[in-house]
């Protein structure tokens, strides 16, 4: 029997709230409607300010609040652009903004509250999918193979889904096997950068990045880090790639005019996934998250994988609300997740906290 349920998820690169109704049952998952809604400045302002260790607990708790409350605003104008009933709605997973993520420590820390979601709305909510992988030894990331399997599982191909967002993650089905892993920064160091330096939110279709051209004395220097090198499971929290970090390889090379620096960034984020896709020797490539809209990004990735079938998701632009809408699923149904192969987690289990709603 299939149910619906709503999935909510806001990535790393906060550009925005994705809402997907999906009809699901135990063999699809079929998004119904979907929506993107642009953060509120001010609040991604907030989260931003959360993501810096030395931000204090009394901030950090305002700033969910703010988030949880803002959900619920996207959740009932989502509801109303589309006709929908929240009693029909069996729950509603949320995925939370991730402000740190450390597995080698045992910590990963998603914000939002869902049982104030839970009672403003109504609706059952299903949460905090990422410590229990953790508490079990995992890297508590990525979570997207386990739902790509359910999308895009092909006996006769070896397939990989490459989803850039923030942090660029991998996903490897290859019949009844599924594997994953962070490849790098997505887009995080591409949004830094132009928003340092031109003020805008994005490079919108890598034209800034276009103009420039690629250092590879930094190029070399960035792909030198020890994750690149890191056997997979791994996993990674954005502020590992962050302003600090990026800063220190600049003092490295010449000076650079910002275009240059951007269209190395670029090169980074490619390499490090086709590097991914090549060493997996996956027959087929998926592209999905933000990243897939960026024309001169995808383009250079086509240019490396060659005669690699390379396409962009019909769902690209939210797939991981799609994920948060079957992980809710799984939960209510007590699916066990076996995430081995994935996060390095000891065993199967049971992912994400259930919050009661009703009215």
């Amino acid at each position: 029997m299939k149910s619906l349920y709503l999935g909510i998820m806001t990535g790393t690169s906060l550009d925005g709230v994705d809402i997907a109704l999906c009809r699901i049952d135990e063999t699809h998952c079929e998004a119904l409607e979907a929506e993107t809604y642009p953060f509120e400045k001010k609040l991604a302002r907030q989260l931003r300010s959360c993501m810096r260790e030395e931000v204090g607990l009394m901030e950090t708790l305002k700033a969910q609040k703010r988030l949880s409350e803002y959900y619920v605003a996207c959740i009932e104008r989502f509801a109303k652009e589309h006709e929908i009933d929240l009693d029909t709605v069996e729950a509603i997973g949320i995925h939370g903004q991730t402000i740190l993520h450390k597995p080698e420590e045992g910590l990963t820390l998603q914000i939002v509250d869902p049982g104030k979601v839970a009672v403003m709305c109504g609706t059952d909510v299903v949460a905090d999918f990422r410590r229990q992988d953790v508490a079990l030894g995992g890297e508590g990331a990525p979570l997207a193979p386990i739902f790509h399997r359910v999308l895009f599982a092909q006996k006769a191909q070896k397939i990989a889904v490459v989803n850039i967002g923030g942090i660029a993650n991998v996903t490897i089905l290859d019949d009844e096997n599924v594997s994953g892993y962070d490849t790098g920064p997505g887009n995080a160091l591409l949004d830094l950068w132009v928003r340092k330096h031109l003020n805008l939110p994005f490079d919108k279709e890598g034209k800034w990045a276009r103009e420039g051209k690629i250092s590879h004395r930094l190029l070399v220097s960035m792909k030198a880090d020890a994750y690149f090198a890191k056997k997979p499971p791994k996993s990674l929290d954005k502020r590992y790639f962050d302003e600090t970090w990026l800063e220190d390889r600049l003092k490295s090379v010449d000076r650079l005019s910002a275009e240059d620096v951007q269209r190395t960034l670029l090169e980074l984020t490619v390499q490090t996934i086709c590097e991914a896709i090549i060493e997996n020797k996956a027959e087929k490539v998926v592209l999905c998250g933000g990243g897939a809209y960026n024309g001169f990004l995808v383009e250079r990735i086509k240019a490396l994988l060659g005669d690699v079938e390379t396409t962009i998701s019909e769902q690209a632009a939210y797939l991981e609300a799609m994920m948060t809408a079957w992980l809710a699923y799984a939960r209510i149904r007590r699916k066990r997740l076996d995430m081995r192969g994935i996060t390095g987690a000891l065993r199967p289990y049971v992912s994400g906290g259930w919050y009661a709603g009703g009215r």
